[in-house]
């Protein structure tokens, strides 16, 4: 008898995340780009490029629509870096997502 083929718990949960952050996506990237920022997500990996006057800003707005979807920030697995063109050793340093 051939089993049919099942989908996996990472299949599942990155489409219940889209399913339940579409609200939040949306949000996030209309203020993105009124930043003049970027916003992407996968799955519960948040990556948002904003200029560097409006860092503290984007976090705090980040947090408050978390909280507004019942979720919440990891700190410890929040990272925040600087890319400066002008800094040669910035301009070495790969941004992976």
């Amino acid at each position: 008898m051939r089993s049919r083929p099942s989908a996996t718990s990472d299949s599942i949960s990155a489409t219940l995340s889209n399913l339940y952050l579409i609200e939040f996506d949306q949000v996030m990237s209309k203020y993105a780009s009124q930043i003049g920022g970027l916003y992407l997500r996968y799955s519960d990996d948040i990556l948002l490029i904003c200029p560097t006057n409006m860092a503290d800003d984007a976090v705090k707005s980040v947090r408050s629509l978390l909280a507004a979807e019942q979720l919440a920030l990891n700190e410890g697995k929040t990272e925040r870096a600087l890319f400066d063109p002008s800094n040669k050793a910035s301009q070495r340093r790969a941004a992976q997502y």
